[in-house]
Protein backbone atom coordinates (compact mmCIF):
# COMPACT_ATOMS: atom_id res chain seq x y z
CA UNK A 1 0.00 0.00 0.00
CA UNK A 2 1.26 3.48 -0.88
CA UNK A 3 0.53 6.59 1.18
CA UNK A 4 0.60 10.07 -0.36
CA UNK A 5 0.49 13.31 1.59
CA UNK A 6 -1.69 15.83 -0.21
CA UNK A 7 -1.95 19.50 0.65
CA UNK A 8 -4.93 21.42 -0.74
CA UNK A 9 -5.11 25.19 -0.31
CA UNK A 10 -7.69 27.81 -1.07
CA UNK A 11 -5.94 30.94 -2.31
CA UNK A 12 -8.75 33.30 -1.35
CA UNK A 13 -11.81 32.78 0.84
CA UNK A 14 -13.92 34.92 -1.46
CA UNK A 15 -17.59 35.50 -0.67
CA UNK A 16 -18.28 32.13 0.99
CA UNK A 17 -19.13 32.05 4.68
CA UNK A 18 -17.42 29.06 6.30
CA UNK A 19 -18.26 27.61 9.70
CA UNK A 20 -17.82 24.37 11.63
CA UNK A 21 -21.20 23.31 10.27
CA UNK A 22 -20.29 23.51 6.57
CA UNK A 23 -16.53 22.94 6.77
CA UNK A 24 -16.83 19.18 6.31
CA UNK A 25 -19.01 19.58 3.20
CA UNK A 26 -16.63 22.22 1.90
CA UNK A 27 -13.72 19.80 2.13
CA UNK A 28 -15.45 16.61 0.97
CA UNK A 29 -17.60 18.07 -1.79
CA UNK A 30 -15.35 20.78 -3.15
CA UNK A 31 -11.67 20.71 -2.22
CA UNK A 32 -11.28 16.92 -2.21
CA UNK A 33 -13.63 16.25 -5.13
CA UNK A 34 -12.12 18.79 -7.50
CA UNK A 35 -8.53 17.73 -6.85
CA UNK A 36 -7.89 14.16 -5.73
CA UNK A 37 -11.12 12.46 -6.84
CA UNK A 38 -11.21 14.03 -10.28
CA UNK A 39 -7.54 13.27 -10.87
CA UNK A 40 -8.18 9.56 -10.22
CA UNK A 41 -11.49 9.25 -12.11
CA UNK A 42 -9.83 7.45 -15.04
CA UNK A 43 -8.41 4.89 -12.61
CA UNK A 44 -11.78 4.17 -11.04
CA UNK A 45 -13.33 3.75 -14.49
CA UNK A 46 -10.56 1.27 -15.24
CA UNK A 47 -11.33 -0.68 -12.02
CA UNK A 48 -14.78 -1.39 -13.44
CA UNK A 49 -13.58 -1.87 -17.02
CA UNK A 50 -10.93 -4.45 -16.09
CA UNK A 51 -13.57 -6.62 -14.40
CA UNK A 52 -15.64 -6.84 -17.59
CA UNK A 53 -12.67 -7.00 -19.97
CA UNK A 54 -10.81 -9.61 -17.88
CA UNK A 55 -13.70 -12.04 -17.52
CA UNK A 56 -14.41 -14.59 -20.24
CA UNK A 57 -17.89 -15.73 -21.24
CA UNK A 58 -17.39 -18.55 -23.69
CA UNK A 59 -15.01 -17.32 -26.38
CA UNK A 60 -15.47 -13.61 -25.71
CA UNK A 61 -15.12 -11.17 -22.85
CA UNK A 62 -17.96 -10.28 -20.53
CA UNK A 63 -17.63 -6.68 -21.81
CA UNK A 64 -18.33 -7.83 -25.37
CA UNK A 65 -21.27 -9.93 -24.17
CA UNK A 66 -22.79 -6.93 -22.38
CA UNK A 67 -22.43 -4.61 -25.38
CA UNK A 68 -23.71 -7.17 -27.89
CA UNK A 69 -26.86 -7.59 -25.80
CA UNK A 70 -27.28 -3.95 -24.75
CA UNK A 71 -26.77 -1.82 -27.86
CA UNK A 72 -29.71 -3.13 -29.93
CA UNK A 73 -32.01 -2.58 -26.93
CA UNK A 74 -30.64 0.93 -26.32
CA UNK A 75 -31.24 1.76 -29.99
CA UNK A 76 -34.80 0.45 -29.62
CA UNK A 77 -35.33 2.77 -26.63
CA UNK A 78 -33.95 5.71 -28.63
CA UNK A 79 -36.38 4.88 -31.44
CA UNK A 80 -39.24 5.05 -28.92
CA UNK A 81 -38.01 8.46 -27.77
CA UNK A 82 -37.80 9.71 -31.37
CA UNK A 83 -41.36 8.60 -32.09
CA UNK A 84 -42.66 10.81 -29.27
CA UNK A 85 -41.01 13.99 -30.61
CA UNK A 86 -41.33 15.71 -27.20
CA UNK A 87 -40.02 15.67 -23.64
CA UNK A 88 -40.83 12.55 -21.62
CA UNK A 89 -43.61 12.83 -19.08
CA UNK A 90 -42.89 11.84 -15.45
CA UNK A 91 -42.95 8.02 -15.16
CA UNK A 92 -42.83 7.53 -18.94
CA UNK A 93 -39.09 6.78 -19.08
CA UNK A 94 -39.42 3.86 -16.67
CA UNK A 95 -42.17 2.26 -18.78
CA UNK A 96 -40.26 2.70 -22.04
CA UNK A 97 -37.07 1.33 -20.47
CA UNK A 98 -38.91 -1.78 -19.28
CA UNK A 99 -40.56 -2.26 -22.67
CA UNK A 100 -37.12 -2.10 -24.33
CA UNK A 101 -35.80 -4.84 -22.03
CA UNK A 102 -33.25 -2.55 -20.37
CA UNK A 103 -34.15 -2.86 -16.68
CA UNK A 104 -31.39 -5.39 -15.94
CA UNK A 105 -28.92 -3.78 -18.34
CA UNK A 106 -29.30 -0.32 -16.75
CA UNK A 107 -29.26 -1.78 -13.22
CA UNK A 108 -26.82 -0.14 -10.78
CA UNK A 109 -25.96 2.41 -13.56
CA UNK A 110 -23.13 0.04 -14.56
CA UNK A 111 -23.87 0.26 -18.26
CA UNK A 112 -23.27 4.02 -18.15
CA UNK A 113 -19.99 3.61 -16.25
CA UNK A 114 -18.85 1.19 -18.95
CA UNK A 115 -20.03 3.59 -21.65
CA UNK A 116 -18.04 6.46 -20.10
CA UNK A 117 -14.97 4.24 -19.83
CA UNK A 118 -15.25 3.19 -23.49
CA UNK A 119 -15.75 6.81 -24.59
CA UNK A 120 -12.50 7.64 -22.76
CA UNK A 121 -10.70 4.52 -23.95
CA UNK A 122 -7.88 6.39 -25.66
CA UNK A 123 -7.04 8.12 -22.35
CA UNK A 124 -7.21 4.82 -20.48
CA UNK A 125 -5.00 3.07 -23.05
CA UNK A 126 -2.49 5.90 -22.84
CA UNK A 127 -2.35 5.93 -19.04
CA UNK A 128 -2.27 2.15 -18.70
CA UNK A 129 0.01 1.53 -21.70
CA UNK A 130 2.67 -0.22 -19.61
CA UNK A 131 0.08 -2.38 -17.85
CA UNK A 132 -1.65 -3.28 -21.13
CA UNK A 133 1.64 -4.17 -22.83
CA UNK A 134 2.19 -6.76 -20.09
CA UNK A 135 -1.42 -8.02 -20.18
CA UNK A 136 -2.12 -8.50 -23.85
CA UNK A 137 -5.39 -10.36 -23.20
CA UNK A 138 -6.89 -7.16 -21.70
CA UNK A 139 -5.33 -4.94 -24.38
CA UNK A 140 -6.76 -7.12 -27.16
CA UNK A 141 -10.27 -6.96 -25.67
CA UNK A 142 -10.12 -3.16 -25.42
CA UNK A 143 -8.87 -2.88 -29.02
CA UNK A 144 -11.73 -5.06 -30.25
CA UNK A 145 -14.24 -3.03 -28.25
CA UNK A 146 -12.92 0.23 -29.69
CA UNK A 147 -13.06 -1.08 -33.27
CA UNK A 148 -16.43 -2.84 -33.01
CA UNK A 149 -18.47 -0.73 -30.60
CA UNK A 150 -16.68 2.59 -30.03
CA UNK A 151 -18.47 4.80 -32.56
CA UNK A 152 -21.87 3.09 -32.40
CA UNK A 153 -21.94 3.32 -28.59
CA UNK A 154 -21.01 7.01 -28.71
CA UNK A 155 -23.78 7.72 -31.25
CA UNK A 156 -26.40 5.76 -29.30
CA UNK A 157 -25.50 7.45 -26.04
CA UNK A 158 -25.62 10.90 -27.69
CA UNK A 159 -29.22 10.26 -28.77
CA UNK A 160 -30.16 8.96 -25.30
CA UNK A 161 -28.52 11.96 -23.60
CA UNK A 162 -30.52 14.46 -25.67
CA UNK A 163 -33.83 13.49 -24.06
CA UNK A 164 -35.28 15.13 -20.97
CA UNK A 165 -38.02 14.41 -18.46
CA UNK A 166 -40.65 17.14 -18.44
CA UNK A 167 -40.68 19.35 -15.36
CA UNK A 168 -42.63 22.58 -15.78
CA UNK A 169 -43.03 24.79 -12.71
CA UNK A 170 -44.83 28.08 -12.07
CA UNK A 171 -42.85 30.77 -10.24
CA UNK A 172 -44.20 33.32 -7.73
CA UNK A 173 -45.06 35.68 -10.60
CA UNK A 174 -47.17 33.05 -12.36
CA UNK A 175 -44.62 32.44 -15.12
CA UNK A 176 -44.03 28.87 -16.34
CA UNK A 177 -40.42 27.70 -16.02
CA UNK A 178 -39.08 24.71 -17.96
CA UNK A 179 -36.97 22.69 -15.50
CA UNK A 180 -36.64 19.61 -17.73
CA UNK A 181 -34.05 17.11 -16.48
CA UNK A 182 -31.67 15.29 -18.82
CA UNK A 183 -31.85 11.51 -18.41
CA UNK A 184 -28.10 11.12 -18.67
CA UNK A 185 -27.28 14.06 -16.38
CA UNK A 186 -29.06 12.37 -13.48
CA UNK A 187 -27.16 9.12 -14.07
CA UNK A 188 -23.88 11.00 -14.41
CA UNK A 189 -24.40 12.79 -11.08
CA UNK A 190 -25.15 9.51 -9.28
CA UNK A 191 -22.02 7.91 -10.70
CA UNK A 192 -19.88 10.89 -9.73
CA UNK A 193 -21.01 10.49 -6.11
CA UNK A 194 -20.51 6.73 -6.08
CA UNK A 195 -16.99 6.91 -7.49
CA UNK A 196 -16.03 9.46 -4.80
CA UNK A 197 -16.90 7.13 -1.92
CA UNK A 198 -14.30 4.59 -2.93
CA UNK A 199 -11.41 7.02 -2.42
CA UNK A 200 -12.75 8.72 0.70
CA UNK A 201 -12.69 5.40 2.58
CA UNK A 202 -8.91 5.41 2.16
CA UNK A 203 -8.34 9.03 3.18
CA UNK A 204 -7.09 10.34 6.52
CA UNK A 205 -7.45 14.05 7.30
CA UNK A 206 -4.21 15.06 8.98
CA UNK A 207 -4.66 18.79 9.50
CA UNK A 208 -7.15 21.59 8.73
CA UNK A 209 -6.47 25.24 9.36
CA UNK A 210 -8.89 26.90 11.75
CA UNK A 211 -9.39 29.95 9.55
CA UNK A 212 -10.25 30.63 5.93
CA UNK A 213 -8.84 30.36 3.36
CA UNK A 214 -8.75 26.63 4.12
CA UNK A 215 -5.54 24.63 4.03
CA UNK A 216 -6.16 20.90 4.47
CA UNK A 217 -3.50 18.19 4.61
CA UNK A 218 -4.64 14.63 4.03
CA UNK A 219 -3.02 11.22 3.73
CA UNK A 220 -4.35 9.39 0.67
CA UNK A 221 -3.81 5.65 1.01
CA UNK A 222 -3.64 3.67 -2.22
CA UNK A 223 -4.48 0.01 -1.61
CA UNK A 224 -5.48 -2.65 -4.22
CA UNK A 225 -8.47 -3.39 -1.98
CA UNK A 226 -9.98 -0.19 -3.44
CA UNK A 227 -10.62 -2.16 -6.64
CA UNK A 228 -12.79 -4.74 -4.87
CA UNK A 229 -14.55 -2.08 -2.82
CA UNK A 230 -15.65 -0.40 -6.03
CA UNK A 231 -16.79 -3.76 -7.43
CA UNK A 232 -18.88 -4.16 -4.27
CA UNK A 233 -20.26 -0.63 -4.55
CA UNK A 234 -21.48 -1.24 -8.09
CA UNK A 235 -22.68 -4.83 -7.47
CA UNK A 236 -20.65 -6.11 -10.43
CA UNK A 237 -21.10 -9.73 -9.31
CA UNK A 238 -24.89 -9.54 -9.39
CA UNK A 239 -24.77 -7.72 -12.72
CA UNK A 240 -22.33 -10.20 -14.27
CA UNK A 241 -24.39 -13.20 -13.16
CA UNK A 242 -27.02 -12.21 -15.72
CA UNK A 243 -24.49 -12.92 -18.48
CA UNK A 244 -22.97 -16.03 -16.84
CA UNK A 245 -22.48 -19.09 -19.03
CA UNK A 246 -20.72 -22.10 -17.55
CA UNK A 247 -18.08 -20.12 -15.66
CA UNK A 248 -18.96 -21.66 -12.30
CA UNK A 249 -18.19 -25.12 -13.61
CA UNK A 250 -15.12 -23.81 -15.39
CA UNK A 251 -13.66 -22.35 -12.20
CA UNK A 252 -14.69 -25.16 -9.83
CA UNK A 253 -12.82 -27.61 -12.02
CA UNK A 254 -9.60 -25.75 -11.16
CA UNK A 255 -10.12 -24.94 -7.48
CA UNK A 256 -8.15 -27.92 -6.19
CA UNK A 257 -5.30 -27.49 -8.65
CA UNK A 258 -2.00 -25.96 -7.59
CA UNK A 259 -1.04 -24.03 -10.71
CA UNK A 260 -1.21 -20.24 -10.75
CA UNK A 261 -4.59 -18.63 -11.35
CA UNK A 262 -5.41 -16.04 -14.02
CA UNK A 263 -7.27 -12.72 -13.79
CA UNK A 264 -10.27 -14.53 -15.27
CA UNK A 265 -10.09 -17.03 -12.38
CA UNK A 266 -9.84 -14.17 -9.86
CA UNK A 267 -12.94 -12.44 -11.26
CA UNK A 268 -14.86 -15.70 -11.50
CA UNK A 269 -13.95 -16.63 -7.91
CA UNK A 270 -15.11 -13.18 -6.76
CA UNK A 271 -18.50 -13.56 -8.46
CA UNK A 272 -19.04 -17.13 -7.21
CA UNK A 273 -18.24 -16.00 -3.64
CA UNK A 274 -20.54 -12.97 -3.82
CA UNK A 275 -23.45 -14.90 -5.33
CA UNK A 276 -23.29 -17.86 -2.89
CA UNK A 277 -26.12 -17.64 -0.33
CA UNK A 278 -25.35 -20.71 1.81
CA UNK A 279 -23.13 -19.56 4.73
CA UNK A 280 -20.70 -22.55 4.95
CA UNK A 281 -20.32 -22.67 1.17
CA UNK A 282 -19.90 -18.89 1.01
CA UNK A 283 -17.01 -19.09 3.50
CA UNK A 284 -15.31 -21.73 1.35
CA UNK A 285 -15.87 -19.67 -1.81
CA UNK A 286 -14.33 -16.69 -0.02
CA UNK A 287 -11.21 -18.76 0.63
CA UNK A 288 -11.10 -19.66 -3.08
CA UNK A 289 -11.25 -15.95 -3.90
CA UNK A 290 -8.46 -15.13 -1.41
CA UNK A 291 -6.31 -17.84 -2.94
CA UNK A 292 -6.87 -16.42 -6.44
CA UNK A 293 -6.20 -12.86 -5.21
CA UNK A 294 -2.95 -13.89 -3.51
CA UNK A 295 -1.67 -15.78 -6.54
CA UNK A 296 1.67 -14.21 -7.41
CA UNK A 297 0.70 -13.02 -10.91
CA UNK A 298 -2.67 -11.64 -9.78
CA UNK A 299 -1.03 -9.89 -6.82
CA UNK A 300 1.40 -8.15 -9.19
CA UNK A 301 -1.48 -7.24 -11.52
CA UNK A 302 -3.48 -5.61 -8.71
CA UNK A 303 -0.41 -3.75 -7.45
CA UNK A 304 0.24 -2.42 -10.98
CA UNK A 305 -3.30 -1.04 -11.23
CA UNK A 306 -3.04 0.60 -7.79
CA UNK A 307 0.35 2.11 -8.72
CA UNK A 308 -1.31 3.96 -11.59
CA UNK A 309 -3.84 5.40 -9.14
CA UNK A 310 -0.96 6.60 -6.97
CA UNK A 311 0.52 8.37 -10.01
CA UNK A 312 -2.84 10.08 -10.60
CA UNK A 313 -2.92 11.45 -7.05
CA UNK A 314 0.70 12.61 -7.32
CA UNK A 315 -0.24 14.43 -10.55
CA UNK A 316 -3.36 16.07 -9.07
CA UNK A 317 -1.93 19.57 -9.60
CA UNK A 318 -1.36 18.87 -13.31
CA UNK A 319 -4.88 17.45 -13.64
CA UNK A 320 -6.32 20.57 -12.00
CA UNK A 321 -4.54 22.77 -14.56
CA UNK A 322 -5.75 20.60 -17.43
CA UNK A 323 -9.33 20.66 -16.12
CA UNK A 324 -9.28 24.47 -15.95
CA UNK A 325 -8.02 24.51 -19.55
CA UNK A 326 -10.86 22.21 -20.66
CA UNK A 327 -13.45 24.40 -18.94
CA UNK A 328 -11.99 27.56 -20.50
CA UNK A 329 -12.18 26.02 -23.98
CA UNK A 330 -15.79 25.02 -23.36
CA UNK A 331 -16.55 28.56 -22.15
CA UNK A 332 -15.09 30.06 -25.33
CA UNK A 333 -17.33 27.74 -27.38
CA UNK A 334 -20.42 28.82 -25.46
CA UNK A 335 -19.53 32.50 -25.85
CA UNK A 336 -18.65 32.19 -29.55
CA UNK A 337 -22.29 32.17 -30.69
CA UNK A 338 -24.34 35.33 -31.05
CA UNK A 339 -25.55 36.95 -27.81
CA UNK A 340 -29.20 36.31 -28.71
CA UNK A 341 -28.82 32.50 -28.56
CA UNK A 342 -26.17 32.18 -25.85
CA UNK A 343 -27.00 29.89 -22.92
CA UNK A 344 -26.51 32.45 -20.16
CA UNK A 345 -27.18 29.98 -17.35
CA UNK A 346 -24.57 27.49 -18.63
CA UNK A 347 -22.03 30.28 -19.17
CA UNK A 348 -22.48 31.68 -15.65
CA UNK A 349 -22.25 28.22 -14.09
CA UNK A 350 -19.07 27.42 -16.00
CA UNK A 351 -17.51 30.74 -14.99
CA UNK A 352 -18.24 29.94 -11.34
CA UNK A 353 -16.67 26.48 -11.68
CA UNK A 354 -13.56 27.97 -13.31
CA UNK A 355 -13.24 30.58 -10.56
CA UNK A 356 -13.51 27.88 -7.87
CA UNK A 357 -10.88 25.69 -9.52
CA UNK A 358 -8.51 28.61 -10.07
CA UNK A 359 -8.82 29.38 -6.37
CA UNK A 360 -7.20 26.04 -5.47
CA UNK A 361 -3.58 25.02 -5.10
CA UNK A 362 -2.60 21.38 -4.60
CA UNK A 363 0.66 19.53 -3.95
CA UNK A 364 1.30 15.82 -3.36
CA UNK A 365 4.26 13.82 -2.10
CA UNK A 366 4.81 10.08 -1.66
CA UNK A 367 5.32 9.31 2.03
CA UNK A 368 6.41 5.66 2.10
Amino acid sequence: MKTIEVKIEEIDKGERNLSLFNLRDEIANFLYRDTIVNSARIDQLFYILVFFAGCQVGNRSLLEAVLETSLPKLNGLNASFNSLNRQLKPGEYSKLKTAAGLDEIFKFDLFFILAEAINRLSKIQEKYSEFLSEHREIADVLSRIEATYGESLKDSLAVFSAYEIEDERVDVNGRTQDMGKSLYRMVHMRNARNLNINLQKYTTVRDITSRSPIVVTILQHIDPQMIFDLWDKYHVAAYASGFWDGLVTQFNARVDLTEKLSLNDLITAYVIWKMETDKPKRDQKHQDFIRAKNDNDNHKLLEAIASNTAKSVLNAAQHLTELIGQYRRRLRQLESVSIEIQDKEAIDKLKDEIAQLENLRVSAELRD
